[in-house]
């Protein structure tokens, strides 16, 4: 396990996989709100949206942005050596930063990580860097 952490050292700022454009169109918006109950109007009536939010329109929901991450994950590149299958088991933990997001980091099954692991993703994300425990650098 400790290899495997350090082989993910080198893709720090580095992108790992760049999934195609998924365009969220309002048929989408209204079908998702037709199908979960999410229909406020922020996300189902365009001409008051345009009207009363800062957005220019409707939003999409959160879930429905999540609903593609699986099909977006699918361009990472992940080494598959010994992996038999992969079975999306959902989500821990995740939270939009942001109003109408253009990036969401995946991590899925974070929870089955090494401790160490978790860490290194806490910091790049909390403070945008990695340090050495030990000497501080970075």
């Amino acid at each position: 396990m400790e290899k495997w952490i350090e082989e993910l050292r080198h893709l720090n700022g580095h992108e790992v996989g760049v999934s195609q454009w998924i365009r969220i169109d309002q048929r989408m918006i209204d079908d998702h709100a037709a199908n979960t109950g999410d229909d406020s109007w922020i996300h189902t009536d365009p001409a008051r949206a345009k009207l009363e939010t800062p957005f220019g329109g409707t939003i999409a929901q959160s879930f429905l942005l999540l609903s593609h991450l699986t099909e977006m994950a699918s361009a990472i590149d992940l080494p598959l050596e010994g992996v038999a299958y992969r079975q999306n088991y959902g989500f821990d933990r995740v939270r939009m930063v942001k109003q109408n997001p253009n990036a969401i980091l995946l991590f899925d099954e974070i929870e089955k990580a090494h401790a160490s692991t978790i860490h290194l993703f806490l910091q790049l994300l909390d403070r945008g860097r990695l340090e050495d425990k030990n000497t501080g650098a970075e």
